[in-house]
């Protein structure tokens, strides 16, 4: 099971009220280690700089949406994100699904989903750090492989 009070959260969110709710809510689940953004282009930064456990941002911002500083999140730096919106789309969905979301939550955040969402969003993301290093792995195998394949070759052309 998850350790809730042990995880950094970074919420990403625009207006300080829900922001506030955010943080009334996850704290009500046993956390109290928080950082903020405003916009994706913070929330990329932080990222870098912080190395959250966790990242709920916000769909609708200034400068950078969620979608599209998800997709460079997970491109620089992958970390489990929840998408949080006012609106649930199946295009949506979709896009936030496509950006690298973990999981997508709708305002206002009830305690109990937002509960699962933090626990699939992290065995999502612990499930996908696992199959890029097994990839990883691979790739040494089969380049390995294309190599004894050659000198194999090269030994025959010789016979």
């Amino acid at each position: 099971m998850v350790e809730f009070k042990k995880l950094k959260i970074l919420i990403v969110e625009d207006d300080y009220l829900v922001t506030d709710m955010i943080k009334r809510t996850l704290t009500d689940l046993g956390m109290s280690d928080f950082i903020e953004a405003a916009n994706g282009k913070q929330a990329i930064k932080m990222v870098i700089r912080s190395n959250p456990d966790l990242v709920i941002m916000d769909i609708e911002m200034p400068e950078m949406n969620g979608i599209e500083a998800t997709r460079q999140i997970q491109k620089r730096c992958p970390t489990p994100i929840i998408i949080l919106s006012a609106f649930e789309t199946a295009e949506l969905i979709q896009q936030a699904s496509e950006a690298g979301a973990s999981a997508y939550l709708l305002k206002p955040m009830k305690k109990h989903l937002v509960e699962k969402s933090i626990v699939v969003a992290l065995a999502r993301h612990k499930d996908l750090m696992m199959l890029l290093k097994l990839n990883r792995e691979l790739d040494q195998k089969n380049l390995q492989l294309k190599k004894l394949n050659r000198q194999l070759k090269a030994k025959n052309d010789e016979l």
